[in-house]
């Protein structure tokens, strides 16, 4: 019989992945937002895990069945914020992948978060974007939806041995860097932030990744309709210039101006008011998803305490 070509599964990996402290030791040594912030929105970290953990995550990936895969390929339409692409990806297909997933949320526990695996293949591409998307999340402790802004991008490279020659590159074009597919390696960058990722020329295997986004509650950010913004929030509360005015008219203006200026003032209170609801609605959201977070380390030290071979093998 011909001998399978799906890699073995790495046990020793797997409980490293499925091991919260040791896994949340190891990660500690990166801030993502200060990483951001230092270097101008963007930033390469390499040996992302250490080296027996990256094989393994490469093989979860492999591993998959075919039927795991989605395509998500669509066309340009600012309707409804897309831009042409096209790739596979999935969040299920085995039970390893939802534990490497998992493994993303511990490098922002206050913001909730939504990564899937990624394959591309010949002539598969990303045309420019900036990331910014509106997502629904359903909370795990109440059922309730809450609608979410992409904060944080995170791009986790798994392919061995890309070249520029094979495509795929992800190219920063606020700063024209390319990054090209490197093993073990991620790019993080804050949203928006505009970036491509080069179609694929590599017909022999394929350009695999884990992608995704840290998501904080509420709006954000505007989403491009494909129209000119520049003047989205208006100017409709200043009064209009007129060449001349009479003396009976010059009051009417006058009184219509002060009624305007006042609903300006109004209109302004009402948005710094909005903006503080909101931001209290994050505030309170976020204590909920760190009570959460820490409810599941409580859980997983009593299991420690049960069963020590749980988090020391």
């Amino acid at each position: 019989m011909p001998k399978s070509n799906v890699p073995p599964r790495d046990a020793k990996a797997l409980r490293w992945l499925d091991d919260y402290q040791k896994v949340s030791k190891w990660l500690s040594k990166w801030d993502l937002e200060h990483l951001i912030e230092e270097n101008n929105g963007i930033y390469k970290i390499k040996n992302f895990f250490p080296p027996f953990v990256a094989e393994e995550a490469l093989n979860i990936l492999e591993r998959l069945p075919a039927t795991a895969w989605l395509s998500t390929a669509a066309k340009e339409d600012y309707t409804h914020n897309n831009i042409e692409h096209s790739f596979l990806s999935t969040k299920t297909g085995s039970k390893d992948l939802e534990i490497l997933l998992r493994v993303f949320s511990i490098l922002l526990p206050d913001h909730l978060n939504a990564f899937s695996a990624g394959k591309y293949q010949i002539s598969d591409k990303i045309d420019t974007h900036d990331d910014r998307a509106y997502t629904n999340i359903r909370m795990e402790d109440t059922g309730e939806v809450v609608l979410c802004s992409r904060d944080v991008t995170l791009v986790y490279h798994l392919t061995k041995d890309w070249t520029d020659e094979m495509g795929g590159a992800l190219v920063d074009l606020e700063t024209d860097t390319k990054y090209i597919p490197e093993f073990n390696s991620a790019i993080i960058f804050k949203v928006p932030r505009y970036h491509q990722v080069e179609p694929v020329l590599e017909r022999s295997r394929p350009r695999y990744s884990i992608f995704g986004w840290y998501l904080l509650p509420g709006r954000l950010y505007e989403l491009y309709d494909g129209k000119n913004t520049n003047n989205a929030d208006g100017d409709d509360n200043a009064p209009k210039v007129e060449e001349k005015e009479s003396g009976g008219t010059l009051k009417k203006k006058e009184k219509k101006y002060k009624k305007r200026t006042a609903a300006a003032v109004d209109n302004e209170k009402n948005k710094k008011k909005e903006k503080g609801e909101v931001l209290l609605s994050q505030c309170k959201l976020r204590q909920r998803i760190l009570a959460q977070y820490e409810k599941n380390q409580k859980k997983i030290k009593a299991k420690c305490s049960t069963n020590p071979l749980f988090c020391n093998q």
